[in-house]
């Protein structure tokens, strides 16, 4: 939870599996650690629900996370005098908001590729890229004489506006 303050939704950080390792920093009292709490939210905070919790501050939290989605974590720590903060109230913004996204994309290039009238040389490939979380760039392009390779990038870091002009080589 470094870096994030309680109040304020910070960026979502994505992760493409369903087990997830959560940092966090504790400072605790003369009496230590008692309880740590994982509550965690899918709707921006407007309910919470007890994940887990623990005895021990061992680094890191591991949990594994029902299903894909945009979920808010907030820890709660216990000192071992029970006293601590109270659980996420309806309405609280989470310290820490993690994406899961475990379905990957789905591409399909439209055959057969158009030449660019008057060009020889220049191909226009075109396809089709589904997903809803792409990243900005998520395209990139390679050929290759046989089925098997050796693969040669046309492009990377591509937008997904669905044409690229290709200069064929030789």
């Amino acid at each position: 939870y470094t870096g994030f303050q309680r109040g304020q939704a910070g960026p979502v950080l994505w992760s493409n599996a369903l087990h997830l390792d959560l940092d966090f920093d504790v400072k605790a009292g003369p009496s230590g650690v008692g309880l740590l709490e994982l509550y965690y939210t899918l709707d921006a905070g407007k309910t919470w629900q007890l994940l887990d919790k623990r005895e021990e501050a061992a680094k890191p939290f591991s949990v594994d996370v029902p299903g894909e989605g945009i979920y808010g974590f907030t820890m709660v720590v216990k000192n071992k005098a029970g006293l601590g903060r109270a659980a996420p109230q309806a309405g609280e913004l989470p310290e820490v908001r993690v994406g899961v996204d475990i379905t990957a994309p789905v591409c399909e290039i439209a055959t057969p590729l158009e030449t660019v009238p008057g060009r020889k040389d220049l191909i226009n490939i075109k396809w089709q890229a589904m997903d809803a979380n792409l990243a900005s760039g998520p395209v990139k392009l390679e050929w290759s004489e046989a089925a098997n390779g050796p693969w040669h990038e046309i492009v990377k870091n591509q937008p997904n506006n669905g044409v690229f002009p290709w200069h064929v080589p030789a």
